[in-house]
């Protein structure tokens, strides 16, 4: 178990597994505990899944990368995790209250969901097409509220393409 003095927003992590005690899940730090967030550290997975972690759960990579974005790869959750660096401490998140109707985009493919609860920076959503429910970072560009936020440079750097416009 690491020492909570190095631990930081950004650095690599793995975060035991809930049902098999023997697998680990690699991540990304985005939050350190305090108070708002109940004493818990904010893990952003390497497959965009964000989850709420206590200590005795999460381990230290020893030897990250000099840069701890190049062990995850290119795509979507890449560049989000980059904006969120960029836009650390505060980066953009919006405003829901459970009941509301919000538009997610999941997997590509547009979606209507209600809130169901909030926890945090994260809200869980249950899908209108199906009966799933997904927990999702309130600043996550998969929410239509916040590539609303945005403007289209960003929006296109999001989706992984090519900024054309001057430097």
């Amino acid at each position: 178990m690491p020492d909570v003095e190095h631990l930081f927003v950004g650095a690599r992590v793995v975060v035991k597994s809930s049902t098999d005690e023997s697998q680990f899940c690699p991540g990304v730090l985005g939050e350190l505990p305090s108070r708002k967030n109940r004493m818990r550290f904010l893990v952003f997975m390497d497959d965009h899944k964000p989850v709420y972690v206590g200590l005795p759960l999460l381990r230290r990579v020893c030897r990250p990368l000099e840069n701890p974005l190049d062990d995850i790869p290119d795509g979507f959750h890449k560049n989000f995790m980059d904006g969120y660096m960029k836009h650390w401490p505060y980066p953009p998140q919006t405003q829901f209250r459970v009941g509301q109707t919000i538009n997610v985009e999941l997997e590509g493919v547009p979606q209507s969901g209600v809130v169901q609860l909030m926890d945090c920076s994260l809200i869980q959503v249950a899908l209108s097409t199906d009966a799933n429910k997904e927990w999702i970072y309130r600043g996550s560009p998969c929410l239509e509220q916040i590539n609303t936020m945005k403007d289209p440079v960003e929006l296109k750097n999001d989706k992984g393409q090519k900024n054309t416009s001057p430097s």
